[in-house]
């Protein structure tokens, strides 16, 4: 895995340009541009791809080999039809090995090249996505979308990902992280995998890590939160720390699923008149990225019932080719990963 992500480094600082100074606006754009193609290029040359389902929750997974023995697995691969200049590279390699990455450990590699090369790029994540921005000075940057090998720009994600203006920029959504701030992500990435690994302590203390590190986002202080309100084994909840939890990441990002975290927390405190006041600020939002069933906890605290998240600590879509893969996502899986 080390020799994997060293030779793709390599590479990229054999065959990219050093990024000169006081380069014009437009010329700086170009510049990126014709970089951020370059390490696409790399990437897939070498057999990294997007499986277009399916969770790699480490940058770990990404580096090791997988083979696509699955043919329906394998064709929806080799379908390019967003990119045409991957499929060459892909169709070459057969069946493999590929090594599959997701926005963000794709994003990883894409930091890693910039922090050897010095390029000013940054992880930027939104709610279920993450993706590289390239800053130009005097205000111009580039958004990439590593899944599709193409630059964007925040109307694209703004568009599709369905982001009401009013939570732009809230929460840390469509900001460039800092390195602290991207650290903070991968410490709340790796808490996830502790989580479907069933080490709530690691989980915990990855999430805290995170927290410590960057409280202007709450996808941690959420999930923490989470956690604490409805894990599916009652004596490891916690109404005390789900509530406290659960406002820091509301104060930070009160949108629909956030805001049912902080009503199951109430819920798990026996405050279901609170619980029910929350809820209906959750539903009143009209934005559920992560798809909460804001309905059905509402239901729970109308019978005077806490939350509970039986999926709790499994991996709710793993990628393996050569197996069923689930393609849906049910009440809060995906409120625990991008």
């Amino acid at each position: 895995m080390y020799a994997n992500l060293d030779t793709l480094i390599d590479e990229a600082v054999a065959s990219l340009q050093v990024y000169p100074a006081n380069l014009p606006p437009d010329k700086a754009v170009a510049f990126a541009e014709d970089a951020l193609k370059k390490i696409d290029c790399i990437l897939v040359r070498h057999g990294f791809v997007y499986p277009g389902h399916g969770l790699v929750q480490l940058l770990s997974d990404g580096l090791g080999p997988t083979i696509y023995n699955d043919t329906s697995a394998l064709a929806e691969l080799q379908d390019q039809r967003h990119n045409i200049r991957r499929t060459a590279f892909i169709k070459a390699r057969g069946a493999g090995p590929f090594y599959v990455v997701d926005c963000d450990t794709a994003s990883f590699i894409y930091l890693a090249i910039a922090e050897i090369l010095n390029y000013p790029l940054h992880l930027v994540d939104i709610p279920m996505h993450d993706f590289v921005r390239w800053e130009i000075e005097g205000g111009k940057s580039i958004n990439y979308e590593t899944m599709d090998g193409a630059v964007t720009d925040d109307a694209y994600y703004r568009k599709y990902w369905g982001i009401p203006n009013k939570f732009v920029g809230v929460g840390g959504v469509l900001n460039s992280m800092t390195k602290e701030e991207a650290f903070a992500y991968h410490d709340a990435a790796v808490a996830v995998a502790w989580s479907w690994r069933g080490n709530y302590s690691r989980m915990t203390e990855y999430y805290l890590r995170s927290i410590s590190r960057d409280p202007s986002r709450a996808f941690a202080a959420n999930n923490l939160a989470w956690y604490y309100a409805a894990v599916p084994k009652p004596e490891l909840r916690d109404g005390e720390k789900a509530l406290q939890y659960a406002e820091q990441a509301v104060n930070v990002f009160p949108d629909g699923d956030d805001l049912d975290t902080l009503a199951c927390a109430y819920a798990q405190l026996g405050d279901f008149e609170s619980a029910r006041m929350v809820e209906a600020k959750a539903m009143a939002t009209g934005y559920v990225p992560f798809g909460s069933n804001i309905a059905s906890d509402m239901a729970l605290f109308e019978r005077g019932r806490s939350c509970n998240d039986s999926g709790f600590g499994v991996d709710p879509q793993p990628f393996r080719p050569h197996q069923n893969i689930l393609r849906m996502m049910t009440d809060k899986e995906l409120i625990r990963f991008h």
